[in-house]
C-alpha cells in the first residue's frame, strides 16, 4: 500500500485514473492479499481519488465463499468486472457494475447523447437467458452455503497432507481455491530451477490419482466445482498426498532437494501467518 501511495505520488495523481486488482490472484498463483491489505489500499485510492476497480472474474458468484471477493477482504470498489461466474462458464457472458458516483459522472458527461460503449454480441440473448438460469440455481441450489461448509475440509486438508513435505513452502487460498507452492529448501523459500519442470510433474501424477491441478510454475492450484460434495473434497486431498509423495521421491532421485531440507520450519498458510 506504502508503495502504491508512493507511486501515485510520483506519475502524479491526475495521471492516474483507477487501480484495477483481483481481491485473491488467481492465475497469478492463487495469492491472497495480506490482512488489512485492501483497507490500506482503499484508504490512499480515497486521498488521490482513484478509483478502485474489483476484477471478480476469479473470484466473483462464491468461489471465496463470499458472493463477491472484495466482500470477503472488506474493501468497496467503485466498479466491478465480472464474467465466467455468470454462466458458469458454459456461454460467454461479461458484465460492468458500477457506483452511482461514477454512473452518473457517465451520465452527465453524455449530455444526453448515446454512449456507444456496445459491441455486435453485447447482450446475446442465449448468454444473457444462460446466465439468468444460472443465477436462479445458484440462489435455489444454495450454492454459496455448499461453498462455505466444503471450503474448510478442503483447506485444512491440504494443509495437513503438506505439513510434513519437506518440498511445500506454502499451502494458500480461500473457500474453494486452493494452492500449493512447491519449493527445494522450505527455510528459505528457493524455488526448484525452473527446467525441472516440478509442477508438471506434480500435475502429471495427480492426474494419474484422479484429480485435475494446474501448474502455475512450481505452484500448483485447485479450484473445484461449487457445487463439490464432501467425499469429492476428500478425493482432492487424497490426490495431492499421493501426487506428493511421488513428487519428493522424483526431486530426491534427481538430486534437486536442498541438503539442508527439512520440515523444521512452520508450514505457511493462507494467513500468511505460520502454523504453530
Amino acid at each position: 500500500a506504502q508503495e502504491l501511495d508512493e507511486t501515485i505520488q510520483r506519475e502524479g495523481p491526475d495521471t492516474v485514473g483507477a487501480l484495477i486488482a483481483e481481491p485473491l490472484m488467481g492465475a497469478g498463483g492463487v495469492m491472497p492479499p495480506p490482512k488489512g491489505y485492501f483497507q490500506l489500499v482503499q484508504k490512499v485510492c480515497a486521498k488521490h481519488d482513484v478509483l478502485i476497480i474489483s476484477d471478480e472474474v476469479v473470484c466473483g458468484f462464491g468461489r471465496l465463499g463470499s458472493r463477491f471477493g472484495f466482500e470477503a477482504y472488506g474493501f468497496t470498489p467503485d466498479i466491478i468486472t465480472m464474467a465466467k461466474g455468470l454462466t458458469s462458464s458454459y456461454a460467454p457472458m461479461g458484465a460492468l457494475a458500477m457506483t452511482d458516483k461514477v454512473s452518473s459522472v457517465i451520465a452527465d458527461g453524455s449530455s444526453g447523447s448515446l454512449l456507444g460503449h456496445g459491441y455486435t454480441y453485447g447482450a446475446h440473448p442465449v448468454s444473457c437467458a444462460v446466465a439468468s438460469e444460472c443465477l436462479a440455481i445458484f440462489r435455489d441450489d444454495k450454492v454459496l452455503e455448499n461453498v462455505r461448509a466444503q471450503s474448510p475440509a478442503l483447506q485444512e486438508g491440504l494443509v495437513r497432507v503438506c505439513q510434513d513435505s519437506p518440498i511445500v513452502g506454502e499451502v494458500r487460498g480461500r473457500g474453494l481455491i486452493a494452492a500449493v507452492e512447491l519449493v527445494g529448501d522450505r527455510e528459505t523459500r528457493t524455488p526448484f530451477p525452473a527446467a525441472a519442470a516440478v509442477g508438471t510433474f506434480f500435475c502429471s501424477a495427480a492426474r494419474r490419482h484422479g484429480v485435475i491441478v494446474r501448474a502455475i510454475g512450481d505452484v500448483v492450484a485447485v479450484s473445484p466445482p461449487l457445487v463439490i460434495k464432501s467425499h469429492e473434497i476428500a478425493e482432492i486431498v487424497e490426490g495431492y498426498r499421493l501426487a506428493l509423495q511421488e513428487t519428493e521421491a522424483m526431486v530426491r532421485s534427481k538430486g534437486l532437494l536442498s541438503a539442508t531440507a527439512s520440515t523444521a520450519t512452520p508450514l505457511f498458510t493462507e494467513s500468511l501467518q505460520p502454523l504453530p
